[in-house]
């Protein structure tokens, strides 16, 4: 199996580059606008300048970068996955009508450990809600440019029930919690690859379900796990959640 992967030069472009092999995946070509070190594949600065074939595009390289590199993925009738952050809803719309043509897989965090706490969380909020407050604290290192993470964004959408209704932080003399609020915290600093927490709090009880990233190489496996997935799939819009669905055989 060969990969193209945009923005190769970027710390996530490397994480995948030195893990590739390990799952028998080898990279047709990369992308980036700086390319400043020597590689083992050719680097272009356009995509359309692309030669090489491959079978599937992993992009971790801007929202920006959305819809030229899906519309390069369709010429060539080649799945993409989308790992960048900030995805605005134009952008979640193009890929949405990009799916209709080939097979897209986004995801906000391509960390298979983030996708169970996902499902955790969201049984824990079905059994949970109405008795317990949620509240969702998210860690970054301190170069992180968006607040709070499309993960934590994510892991709302997951436990978020009727009513409820995000609140980012706290602050005055007027933030008595509401019963249904979902609090969302955002913290930044030093070299934190990533870390993301739903909490529920009981009256006499809490629950917390922690994940941690140690290493940003967790979400480049995940990410080829995700291409490895993706190839041969049918078109058709899929995230990280199929991958589990299909590891459990259902």
């Amino acid at each position: 199996m060969k990969i193209i992967i945009i923005g190769c030069s970027g710390r996530m472009g490397q994480a995948i580059e030195e893990n590739a092999e390990s799952f028998g995946i080898e990279i047709a070509a990369g992308v980036d606008t700086q390319h400043l070190r020597q590689t083992d594949y050719p680097v272009y600065t356009d995509i359309q300048r692309i030669q090489e074939h491959a079978d599937c595009i992993i992009d971790f390289s801007h929202h920006s970068m959305v819809k030229s590199v899906g519309e390069y993925a369709k010429s060539k009738k080649i799945p993409v996955l989308f790992g960048a952050t900030g995805m605005g809803t134009e952008e979640l719309a193009y890929i949405d009508e990009l799916s209709q043509e080939i097979a897209v897989l986004q995801s906000a965090n391509m960390s298979l450990g983030i996708q169970v706490l996902r499902m955790l969380a969201e049984k824990a909020s079905k059994i949970l809600s109405g008795l317990y407050d949620i509240e969702i604290i998210e860690k970054h290192h301190n170069q992180k440019k968006d607040a709070p993470s499309g993960t934590a964004l994510l892991l709302y959408n997951s436990v978020k029930k009727g009513q409820s209704h995000a609140v980012f932080g706290r602050q005055g003399k007027e933030a008595l919690r509401q019963s249904d609020e979902i609090g969302i915290h955002a913290i930044r600093g030093g070299g934190v690859p990533g870390e993301h927490e739903v909490a529920f709090f009981g009256a006499y009880d809490e629950l917390n379900l922690i994940h941690r990233a140690r290493d940003r190489k967790v979400f480049a496996i995940g990410a080829l796990q995700a291409a490895k997935f993706l190839c041969g799939k049918q078109n058709g819009r899929y995230d990280t959640s199929d991958i589990i669905q299909e590891c459990l055989g259902e």
